[in-house]
């Protein structure tokens, strides 16, 4: 799906148009200051997609690590 792309301060006059769009449309808005990109409106769908693979890639990470480092773990050891 193509983003539109909004400046801010045009936004700001239009943000319920724009949440009503990403949440029954599934349209994703791009917010830019001075032409920068800074942010973004995307469905609550979206999001919880980014956040479940961003998850994914930690998790495969870790292990990743894990497995690398078996044999370079310290076990822990109380001393007092």
């Amino acid at each position: 799906m193509v983003a539109s792309n909004k400046p801010i301060t045009v936004a700001r006059a239009e943000l319920a148009e724009i949440v009503a769009r990403a949440r029954f449309q599934g349209m994703r808005t791009v917010l830019s200051k001075n032409g920068k990109r800074m942010a973004a409106v995307v469905s609550i769908e979206d999001l919880e997609t980014l956040e479940r693979l961003e998850d994914e890639s930690d998790l495969a990470e870790a292990k990743r690590v894990l497995a690398d480092s078996k044999d370079k773990v310290m076990p822990f050891r109380r001393t007092t």
